[in-house]
């Protein structure tokens, strides 16, 4: 579709040979991305133990498609904003009669109940089409976006036997 000799390519602005990197990016690759996770058990009893987990991760702006380098118009509507998730776990640890071990957890996901808009896919042309309403064919580029918010806090309770 870039080369202006084919049907597909007929209204092509890019030339047989030329550099088109900036027309596409690495989808769901974010530049950063970081994470920590600390395990500590605060508090030991008869037979018992009490733990915290946490954990954060981090990541920065990325690209839901492959077609939204920097050289596509409204790029930014297939774009995912950077953002950090707190998660965290309490846990009573109980050893049984029989050397078995019964937990009870109580744990929250997105703890500071984080809003971060996920996008689905870009609407729009994107690099599938060429805008020649004006005197230089320009790549088709995104116009809106289709996507969900991220999950709110999210919190729960488990029983776990291990035998």
């Amino acid at each position: 579709m870039f080369d202006p000799s084919t049907q597909s390519g007929a209204s092509s602005p890019y030339t047989v040979g030329e550099n088109i990197k900036d027309v596409f990016a690495l989808p769901y690759t974010p530049k950063y991305s970081a994470s920590v996770a600390s395990d500590y058990t605060f508090l030991h009893l008869d037979r018992k133990d009490v733990m915290m987990h946490l954990d954060y991760i981090y990541r920065s702006e990325m690209f839901a498609e492959g077609g939204a380098g920097p050289a596509v118009p409204g790029n930014q509507f297939d774009t995912q904003a950077a953002y950090g998730l707190l998660n965290g776990r309490i846990t009573l640890s109980q050893e049984t009669d029989w050397s078995h071990r019964l937990k009870f957890s109580v744990w929250g996901r997105n703890l500071l109940n984080r809003r971060y808009y996920q996008p689905a896919v870009g609407v729009g042309a994107g690099v599938t089409g060429f805008n020649t309403s004006g005197t230089v064919p320009t790549l088709g580029g995104y116009q809106s976006r289709a996507g969900a918010w991220s999950e709110p806090l999210t919190y729960g309770v488990n029983v776990r036997y291990e035998y």
